[in-house]
C-alpha cells in the first residue's frame, strides 16, 4: 500500500507540469526548463517526507542539483503511473526525458506483457487504463512505451542493474576508482555540503575529548556473537581491544579521559513512539562504548560536531556519515577488513569499511587494518594531535554535482 511518504512527493507535479505549459505557450521557458526529469524512485519522496538514509541523503541532493539547473522534476509512485505521465508528456519532448528509477520498478516496466500485467501493478500504479497492448517500455508493436536507454536505476552499490550495463546505472560513489580497470556504475555525485553548512562549527577547544563511533545496530559491536568484529582481540577473541587502545590515548589539556561513545539500536527500523531503552539499547556489548541511544538527525550532527573523531566498524559498509564528520572537522578512522598480505599498500587490493575514502589521507582520514591496537592507538593520538578544519571533497561540492 502507498503511503503518504509517495503522494507528498506527488504533490510537486502539478505545479511543475503548469509551469511547464505556460512557458512553452508564451515561448518563454528559461534555460533548462523543457528538460524533464521524472523521478520514480520510492527514495525522492521518502526524502520529501524527512527518511534520512543514505539513499535519501543522495536524493535530496540530487533534486537540490537538478531544481538548480531549472530542471521540470515530476515524481511518480510506480511503472504505470511512470508510463502515464510519460505519455502525457509533449512528444517533441519526450526523446530529451530521463527517468530515474527504483529498480523494482524499472523490472516491472521492463517485463510487462499480457499474460503477467496483473503481478507487475503496485495498488497505487495500476494500469487498467491501457488499452490494447499490456506494455510500458518501448518495443515493437509498443512505439509509446517509454525508451529503456532514456531509463536510468538509482542505486546505491556497486552492482549494474541496468540491462544496458553499468552507465545506466547511477552511483552516488565513484566505484571506477575502486577497481584497477577504472570500470564502475555511472557516477551521480551527491553533496551534503548545504545540510553540512547549516550545522554550528564546534571550536576544538570546546569539544569533548572523545570518539564516535559508527555502527547503527548493537549486533556490530558484539564480539562473541559478530564473527566479523573489527576490532576483535586476536589473541582472545571473545573480547575486543577498544578499552586498552583509549587507556593509552592521553588526557586532554583539562584533565578528560577519553572516551568513546555510541549511537546504536537494537533492532532495524525507526523506534515507536513509545521506544524503551531495552529497543534503544540503553547498554552496549562493549564495554568501553556508552551508548547514546536512537538520535534525531539534528542529535546525530551535533553529537558527531562535538567529537573529535569518528570510528568505523565494519558496517555499514558506504555511508554518508564520514563526508558529514569531515565537513564538521571530524577526521575518521576507516577500517581495513582485509588486504594482500604480500602487496599491504596496495589501495586497490583493500577492503574498506569505505572504500570511495581510502583515498584520502591523514590528517583527514586513518586507515587501520581489522584486529591492529597499535595502529588503532597511533590513528587516535595522531588525529587528536593534527585537529582538521572544515573538508568537503571537491567532487562533492554543490557545483560538482550540479555539474
Amino acid at each position: 500500500m502507498a503511503t503518504n511518504y509517495f503522494h507528498y512527493a506527488k504533490g510537486f507535479n502539478a505545479p511543475a507540469i503548469d509551469r511547464l505549459a505556460r512557458c512553452i505557450l508564451t515561448n518563454t521557458c528559461g534555460s533548462g526548463e523543457q528538460k524533464i526529469i521524472i523521478l520514480a524512485s520510492n527514495h525522492f519522496g521518502q526524502a520529501w517526507r524527512g527518511l534520512r538514509g543514505g539513499e535519501h541523503i543522495w536524493a535530496l541532493s540530487t533534486i537540490e542539483a537538478l531544481t538548480s539547473l531549472n530542471y521540470t522534476l515530476l515524481y511518480t509512485l510506480g511503472a504505470m503511473d511512470t508510463l502515464l505521465i510519460y505519455q502525457n508528456l509533449p512528444s517533441r519532448l519526450r526523446p530529451d526525458v530521463r527517468i530515474i528509477w527504483e529498480d523494482r520498478l524499472f523490472e516491472d516496466c521492463l517485463v510487462r506483457n499480457g499474460t503477467n500485467y496483473l503481478d507487475h501493478e503496485d495498488s497505487y500504479s495500476k494500469g487498467e487504463w491501457q488499452v490494447g497492448k499490456q506494455a510500458c517500455i518501448k518495443q515493437d508493436g509498443y512505439e509509446d512505451g517509454i525508451p529503456v536507454w532514456n531509463s536510468f536505476i538509482f542505486h546505491f552499490w556497486k552492482n549494474p542493474l541496468s540491462p544496458l550495463g553499468s552507465q545506466w546505472t547511477l552511483a552516488p560513489e565513484n566505484y571506477a576508482t575502486q577497481y584497477e580497470h577504472g570500470r564502475g556504475n555511472h557516477y551521480l555525485s551527491y553533496s551534503i555540503e548545504s545540510f553540512c553548512k547549516k550545522q554550528p562549527f564546534i571550536p576544538h577547544s570546546l569539544r569533548e575529548h572523545r570518539a564516535l563511533v559508527l555502527g547503527k545496530y548493537m549486533r556490530y559491536f558484539d564480539p562473541q556473537s559478530n564473527e566479523q568484529h573489527p576490532w576483535k582481540d586476536p589473541q582472545h577473541p571473545d573480547q575486543d581491544i577498544l578499552a586498552p587502545v583509549i587507556a593509552q590515548v592521553p588526557l586532554s589539556s583539562s584533565g578528560q579521559t577519553f572516551a568513546l561513545v555510541g549511537t546504536a539500536r537494537r533492532q532495524q527500523g525507526s523506534p515507536p513512539p513509545e521506544a524503551d531503552e531495552h529497543w534503544k539499547g540503553a547498554t552496549m556489548p562493549v564495554q568501553a562504548i556508552q551508548n547514546l541511544g536512537v538520535l534525531t538527525q539534528s542529535e546525530f550532527y551535533y553529537e558527531l560536531g562535538k567529537s573529535k573523531v569518528l570510528l568505523g566498524v565494519g558496517n555499514p559498509v558506504a555511508s554518508p556519515s564520514p563526508y558529514d564528520a569531515l565537513c564538521l572537522g571530524v577526521p575518521f578512522i576507516n577500517l581495513i577488513h582485509s588486504w594482500d598480505h604480500d602487496d599491504p599498500l596496495n589501495r586497490f587490493k583493500w577492503q574498506a569499511r569505505h572504500d570511495l575514502l581510502r583515498a584520502l589521507d591523514p590528517p583527514y582520514m586513518y586507515d587501520v587494518r581489522k584486529g591492529d591496537a597499535e595502529g588503532l592507538e597511533a590513528a587516535f593520538k595522531s588525529a587528536l594531535e593534527n585537529p582538521i578544519e572544515q573538508f568537503i571533497p571537491p567532487a562533492m561540492t554543490i557545483e560538482a554535482v550540479r555539474e
